[in-house]
């Protein structure tokens, strides 16, 4: 009998614990995440650029990757995300979801198998960049390497 009281007390246990780790997970998420960073700075202006070319064509943002891809390949526009792995894509209202992950072979310059962040508010081109990243930097054998925040440098509309 206390065996099965063991057992009992064990999944409760299991079950709570998971719970708090998923709760604890998605307090504070922004309501657009982006996981990974550009290759640089100029690829993220270029991935704003082409976003919002689309949203001026057609009044929407795009459905998919490959509408924003085909769209600007008929004008010519490169699209600034094409050295990324994307995951995840979904127009919410007026913001945009987009999920993408970009890897790396681990070297001496960049010893990490990826990097990751989440970036905070809508890609403008009144604004430089986006209002918030928080980079993570993780190692091929699990280990972090590196956490960092950085907050982009708003620009002033020109009049």
């Amino acid at each position: 009998m206390k065996k099965k009281w063991k057992y009992c007390l064990a999944i409760i246990v299991t079950i709570l614990a998971a719970s708090c780790k998923i709760v604890e997970n998605t307090i504070g998420k922004p309501i657009m995440e982006v996981f990974a960073i550009p290759v640089s700075n100029q690829d993220l202006m270029q991935l704003q650029i082409s976003l919002h070319h689309y949203r001026q064509l057609s009044n929407k943002w795009p459905n998919n990757v490959e509408d924003l891809i085909e769209a600007n390949k008929k004008d010519s526009i490169e699209v600034g995300f094409s050295k990324f792995h994307v995951l995840h894509w979904k127009p919410i209202g007026d913001s945009l979801r987009v999920a993408y992950t970009l890897h790396y072979e681990e070297s001496d310059t960049i010893p990490y198998k990826y990097l990751s962040g989440v970036f905070y508010g809508l890609p403008k081109i009144d604004t430089a960049f986006f209002s918030h990243i928080q980079i993570k930097g993780e190692r091929k054998d699990g280990t972090m390497r590196f956490e960092s925040k950085a907050y982009g440098n708003k620009r002033k509309k020109s009049k």
